[in-house]
């Protein structure tokens, strides 16, 4: 057609393609997780980079931040209560083991990002997770990136644990471990360096807090010495009471120490934004002695500060009136069981915590109980604005069932008060002669293994989140 116009036309050249096909990248090997029992912290990603199924260390990257934040968080010398502080790199991974840090992903595939990964996929590594959780008990697992936390969570169900997330601890353990979530540590994630930092500070104080103490009564392989080994054996947890289970493998502190106790406070103080008040709560079995060694670590407190910093909130105040019982469904039940989780105001306290925290400027009030008449005494504690350290004490702050559960949620660490069971016993019998609610000594024995003791074996069977238990013998 264009030949009319002077123009030649193009021959179309024919292409013919080779055959041959394209050559494959060779399959990277998985990378292994780096674990063993009784660790202080594990770290969880999402997935190995091609650069660390390569190299075969994790977080080996040039450009994630993990190192760096690893190093400028101090977590080596925490975990080693100080007897290591050396500057660590992804070559160094398979060494922590020995100081108590180990390493694992979701999936040990390795992708170029986690985006390659599928929803199935991920799924169907999660029961490998918790395995891996189960066998080897850290005492904190930290999931690097929100997103992986996501996954296991709604994985297993717990779709409710995501509703009002936030960085840091988590309100629901996993297999026995602590959970940890902060920011991904990847380059290509948008979080601030100053923000991740922020809460790699946390774990840290977190950790220390948990495992480390003067006495080096520790988690695992923690203070042990390069090349140290352990046994299983090393990493059974304690029983707190009875032969009804234990609180998890929790740090002991004598109830004697109390100046340890008060440290303890002021860290979770310092690690506060100014103007938001720090909430402890502190469960034990009845007799185990929560209301007295509260009460002299907030007067230590109040004396180091020298001002009311410190208050305790005891969870007595929200029993429900007699009056109140008698009117329920089977009040002899209701009676005779006081004490008990289910004789207690239990929405009305959470919603007293709740207040705590999100009203730091304002004057709270809380009920109190008054043994004499048996029953509470509506606005007789005040919580006031200078009041930043707030303990709330009583059987069962720290439960894992609703409401009570949500107590914890709220808390920024939760105690636990423990004692040898004939002890518990003992002064539970004391109590009720002294407090006339038993006339004779058989009388009030009898009360305190039908109800007193049914409940503190219900409280250490049920307690969950324990960071720190108070030896009060």
């Amino acid at each position: 057609m264009l030949k009319k116009y002077g123009y030649e036309e193009k021959q179309q050249k024919r292409v013919i393609r080779s055959k041959r096909p394209s050559p494959v990248s060779p399959k990277l090997p998985d990378l292994n997780p780096s674990l063993r029992p009784g660790l202080a912290v594990v770290f969880i990603g999402y997935n190995p980079s091609i650069r660390s199924s390569s190299l075969q260390h994790h977080y080996a990257h040039p450009t994630n931040l993990f190192w760096k934040l690893f190093n400028e968080s101090g977590i080596l010398s925490i975990v080693t209560n100080g007897a290591h502080s050396h500057p660590c790199a992804a070559k160094d991974d398979w060494d922590l083991l020995q100081y108590g840090i180990g390493f694992t992903d979701l999936v040990l595939r390795p992708t170029q990002n986690a985006g390659q990964l599928t929803k199935t996929e991920m799924a169907h590594n999660v029961p490998r997770l918790c395995a891996e959780l189960r066998s080897n008990q850290p005492a904190v697992a930290c999931f690097v990136g929100k997103g992986i936390w996501e996954q296991v969570c709604k994985t297993l169900g717990y779709k409710d644990a995501l509703k009002s997330f936030s960085w840091g601890r988590q309100p629901l353990d996993l297999e026995g471990c602590t959970i940890f979530v902060i920011p991904s540590t990847s380059g290509l994630v948008t979080i601030s360096y100053k923000e991740k930092l922020t809460r790699w500070l946390e774990l840290g104080a977190y950790v220390s807090n948990l495992g480390v103490d003067k006495t080096a009564k520790t988690f695992g392989v923690w203070g042990k010495t390069r090349g140290a080994q352990s046994t299983c054996e090393e990493y059974k947890k304690k029983p707190l009471f009875l032969d009804a289970g234990d609180a998890g493998m929790v740090r002991h502190v004598s109830g004697k120490d109390i100046d340890h106790l008060v440290d303890v406070l002021v860290r979770l103080h310092d690690q506060k934004s100014s103007g938001q008040r720090v909430i402890v709560a502190v469960c034990g079995a009845p007799g185990s002695g929560k209301s007295l060694i509260t009460n002299k670590v907030v007067n230590r407190l109040n004396e180091r500060f020298g001002k009311q910093i410190g208050v305790v909130v005891p969870q007595d105040g929200f029993h429900y009136y007699m009056k109140e019982l008698l009117q329920m469904d089977d009040p002899d039940t209701m009676v005779a069981r006081r004490g008990a989780d289910f004789t207690f105001n239990a929405e009305g306290l959470v919603d007293l915590v709740r207040q705590i925290r999100e009203r730091p400027e304002e004057e709270i009030y809380a009920p109190s109980f008054d043994h004499k008449i048996k029953d509470p005494v509506e606005e007789s504690i005040v919580i006031r604005s200078e009041n930043e350290i707030v303990i709330i004490e009583g059987n069962y702050v720290c439960l894992d069932k609703e409401p009570w559960s949500k107590i914890r949620q709220l808390a920024d660490a939760s105690w636990m008060v423990v004692a040898r069971p004939e002890l518990i016993r003992e002064r539970i019998v004391r109590r009720h002669l002294e407090a006339g609610i038993s006339k004779t000594r058989e009388e009030a024995e009898k009360r305190a293994d039908e109800n007193d003791m049914v409940n503190g074996k219900y409280v250490i069977e049920h307690s969950r989140g324990i960071d720190l238990a108070i030896d009060n013998e």
